[in-house]
């Protein structure tokens, strides 16, 4: 009876490092997977954020070049030239 005591002990001691050790690793890899896809997201936000403020610059800017011609086209001085 001495003998099974040390044996389930030993057993129990060895499926808790099985458990720890797939945890850890576990662990890990869901931590990498969630870094690396938050990067991913946060590159394409930012890619997308920047297209965005782009297409916007471009339109306020022949806007604006569009109103200072008309100004310009408009004023009585140009009449003169």
């Amino acid at each position: 009876m001495r003998m099974k005591q040390p044996l389930r002990k030993a057993a129990g001691n060895t499926l808790l490092r099985y458990f720890l050790s797939y945890f850890t690793i576990f662990s890990v890899l869901i931590t990498g997977f969630f870094y690396i896809i938050r990067t991913q997201l946060s590159r394409l936000y930012l890619d997308q954020l920047t297209a965005q403020s782009m297409e916007r610059l471009d339109s306020l800017t022949e806007t604006l070049m569009d109103e200072i011609i008309s100004l310009i086209s408009a004023s009585p001085i140009s009449a003169i030239w």
